[in-house]
């Protein structure tokens, strides 16, 4: 991670290799926190993270779409410059907080404006489909809901619950990497995963391949 044309001062960088916190979004299973005794609002400063090709394939991300997040709060979509030969995306801000790369325009992220919201609930197929390790699921939601999302294998057995939440309407994601419930990993095969929001149930199947 670079700084340049910032003001004189000290800067901390903390990476995380885990989800982001509080992520309604699909996202890079990374995140920094970016600390520093500049006081915000003061300055502006230009920000670059680098990427790994490899880690959009596994994430189901398009590169082209990539964008920086900045958290206060809930996760707000920055004003990102990608360059995609070095595999580095770039912004300029005014605040040091906790960052993530993430896809938004494919899954969302919370938003003030009605017009960007859902129209129908929907569950998506997974991507990728087979998998190994980790597959994406993403689903719509138009309006807040109690959302539990279980995965079953084929004799109707209970898997893993990854989602049992109330969440707010916007388009979402979540990540499954093949574990069950006690983290153990699971055998290849078939799944169904199923998406219960509030009377509302849908499932789909995917395919694990070890």
């Amino acid at each position: 991670m670079d700084f340049a044309n910032g003001p004189g001062g000290e800067v901390s960088v903390f990476k995380f290799d885990d989800n982001p916190p509080a992520a309604t979004f699909l996202s890079l299973p990374h995140y920094w926190d970016v600390v520093s005794n500049i006081p915000n609002d003061s300055f502006s400063v230009i920000i670059t993270f680098n990427y790994n090709e490899s880690e959009i394939l596994d994430r189901g991300l398009q590169e082209a779409k990539l964008a920086i997040a900045r958290y206060d709060s809930m996760w707000h979509a920055q004003d990102s410059m990608i360059d995609t030969a070095s595999n580095t995306i770039s912004i300029t801000t005014s605040h040091f907080s906790l960052f993530t790369i993430g896809d938004f325009n494919v899954t969302g992220i919370s938003t003030d404006d009605p017009n960007k919201f859902p129209k129908s609930f929907s569950l998506y197929p997974n991507y990728p489909n087979p998998f190994n390790p980790n597959t994406t699921i993403r689903y719509d939601l138009v309006k807040k809901s109690k959302v539990v999302f279980i995965i079953y294998n084929t004799l109707g057995q209970k898997v893993k619950t990854l989602i049992n939440e109330t969440q707010t309407a916007g388009s979402k994601s979540v990540i499954w990497d093949g574990t069950d419930n006690t983290g153990q990993s699971v055998s290849s095969g078939l799944f169904l995963y199923t998406l219960r929001v509030d009377d509302i149930q849908q499932s789909r199947k995917m395919l694990l391949i070890r």
